[in-house]
């Protein structure tokens, strides 16, 4: 029986299956990002899992205030499980993984760091073994210079919409 975390057997195991992920993003879950950039400007977006269902799920990405506020309309995606999985399977020539313990704002978490060497850039993603789905931390960085943080601030489950009468 192969790995269900292998995709492409020249890449690294992925932190989640697709059965995974689906698992931990039901209807309702939303993920709120602070993106900072190189010259310490930083944006904050969340991601919420609209609709959910056995082969994908619909997803909107919008940009929010700090307090959580809608700031316009969002951005709304459909994508399989497959396809949310696939967003973190890299090269195994290239990839490191290793098992660390991270603070962060929504809590102490077990994660898997995913170190992604690509010429002079590197990714870095710390994936929360307990939080499947979007990684919890990203940085990116061209040589020593970090062009791009990426951190969770808020995970939180809203109750999904009940649609019977």
């Amino acid at each position: 029986m192969s790995d269900p975390h292998i995709l492409d057997p020249e890449h690294a195991p992925t932190p989640f299956t697709g059965d995974e992920i689906r698992e931990g993003c039901p209807t309702g879950r939303q993920v709120t990002l602070v993106h900072t950039s190189e010259d310490g400007k930083s944006e904050y977006w969340t991601t919420s899992f609209a609709k959910t269902g056995e082969l994908n799920a619909v997803l909107v990405n919008q940009q929010v205030a700090e307090n959580g506020q809608p700031l316009g309309g969002g951005s709304e995606f459909v994508a399989t499980w497959d396809e949310l999985q696939a967003h973190a399977s890299f090269p195994a020539a290239n990839t490191t993984v290793s098992e660390v313990e991270v603070t962060t704002p929504i809590g102490e978490l077990d994660c898997l760091l995913y170190e992604v060497e690509e010429g002079s850039t590197t990714k870095q993603m710390w994936f929360a073994r307990s939080l499947p789905g979007l990684p919890i931390k990203t940085v990116y960085r061209d040589g020593e210079v970090t062009i791009l943080t990426t951190l969770v601030v808020r995970d939180t489950q809203a109750d999904p919409p009940d649609y019977s009468d």
